[in-house]
């Protein structure tokens, strides 16, 4: 896009299956990132992401994410990224699985000021927690960064299974709210 234009990208009725990455060299790293794998059925770094009538089944780190951090931005004072706003609708995320270090998994995922809107959502045998809205979740800079929130409507949180999470503690939950994070459930 051009300058101070923000992406906005809408898809309905998709299907999003069997995402795998390979492990990361971990001496290398990407973007500071040198302990996560991606593989992610849709993942936001700022901009407007609409997703209606939508399956993701069998991701891995997590089914979607949406993340507003500076590090992935070639701007220092972080302006070219911009918010990050995912909005999604009758979506099924289903069977995310862990990385091959056996941590996360998650369905849905909202962190370091990135903003949520899901209504009519399916959340079935993910790991690690169905929906996470986090803050600082990946701030390896030490910056501050902006509060995540999410609102939530007629959501459904089934069979989430165990993974090791941060320094291989194990979790299971439905939803989590971390460090200050703000959620709004209808």
């Amino acid at each position: 896009g051009t300058a101070g234009q923000r992406a906005q990208v809408t898809l309905s009725d998709v299907r999003i299956r069997n995402i795998t990455h390979p492990p990361l060299d971990m001496e290398r790293g990407l973007y500071g990132l040198a302990d996560v794998e991606f593989g992610f059925g849709a993942l936001l770094v700022g901009g407007m992401l609409e997703l209606n009538r939508a399956e993701v089944d069998q991701a891995t780190t997590a089914g979607l994410m949406a993340y507003e951090s500076k590090f992935f931005c070639s701007d220092p004072d972080a302006k070219a990224c911009g918010s990050s706003d995912l909005r999604i609708e009758d979506v099924k995320v289903t069977d995310t699985q862990p990385d091959s270090q056996g941590r996360f998994g998650m369905g849905l995922v909202s962190a370091d000021g990135a903003n949520m809107t899901a209504s009519r959502v399916l959340l079935d045998h993910n790991h690690s927690a169905g929906v996470l809205i986090a803050n600082d979740f990946r701030n390896i800079d030490g910056r501050e960064t902006e509060e995540s929130r999410a609102i939530l409507s007629d959501i459904t949180v089934t069979g989430t299974r165990n993974s090791a999470g941060v320094e291989d503690i194990e979790f299971g939950d439905g939803i989590a709210v971390v460090n200050g994070a703000a959620i709004q459930v209808e």
